[in-house]
């Protein structure tokens, strides 16, 4: 009795190239990793997490050895065409229905895959941001005691003290608001205790004073302000004394 044939369905034949596509994204992102000193699954970590920015494009503001990752995707697409073609003319017999594919076929589905790969990055990206959004602005369980949360809090409650004047507050902090955490947290305070300013956009003279996180806030409290409202030792609103 004579056996079939075993026959490939073209679901199966491209499925199965989109594997392999997706393996040497996967060997060749590694590879270039290594080459840069970097570690290919906290790069990945990062591609998922930070992909989609707000208002930037993510792909050219972010520089590896002198290269944007544009250069690296457009370097790993033309690695995967070349290493896919050379593949299935040499493997004509195991990978048949790809053989006489031309470069630009090759390449239209490769990049095709890379675009779905990078699309499904950003859906992941995506998720992350709106859910820690929801969580730092909405008080969810997980950020009640966290510094983000809590510089919410404390300029609601500075913002609300003042009657949500527009005073021109000079702030005074222990923090350093030049770089990082300490600059996040103050455009926090900024924009939650609106209309009171701290930025500077008032073209007046203060009429208030704001302590951040400073410690024994009282006592800097500057001559001709009477406290308004004190949250605890380090935060507080004073404003000019009425004559």
């Amino acid at each position: 009795m004579t056996e079939s044939p075993s026959v490939s369905t073209p679901t199966a034949s491209h499925a199965a190239y989109a594997g392999g596509v997706t393996a040497l994204f996967a060997v060749t992102g590694w590879v270039l990793c290594l080459i840069g000193g970097y570690s290919f699954p906290e790069a990945l970590d990062l591609v998922a997490r930070r992909s989609y920015q707000p208002h930037h494009n993510f792909m050219t503001y972010i520089f590896i050895s002198g290269l944007s990752l544009t250069c690296y995707l457009f370097l790993m697409i033309a690695v995967t065409v070349m290493t896919m073609r050379f593949a299935a003319r040499t493997f004509e017999g195991i990978l048949k229905p790809f053989a006489d594919w031309s470069w630009a076929a090759h390449a239209r589905r490769v990049t095709v895959i890379a675009v779905i790969g990078m699309f499904a990055m950003q859906l992941i990206s995506l998720h992350g941001y709106w859910g820690n959004a929801r969580q730092i602005f909405g008080g969810k369980a997980g950020y009640a005691k966290t510094n983000i949360q809590q510089t919410k809090m404390i300029a609601e409650a500075l913002g609300k003290a003042a009657g949500h004047r527009p005073y021109k507050a000079a702030l005074v902090t222990d923090l350093d608001t030049r770089d990082g955490k300490g600059l996040l947290e103050r455009h926090i305070l900024a924009y939650f205790l609106w209309p009171v300013d701290i930025s500077g956009i008032y073209q007046k003279e203060d009429d208030a004073w704001i302590a951040f996180h400073k410690k024994d806030a009282a006592r800097h409290v500057p001559a001709g302000y009477t406290v308004l409202y004190q949250i605890d030792d380090e935060n507080l609103i004073a404003v000019v004394a009425q004559k």
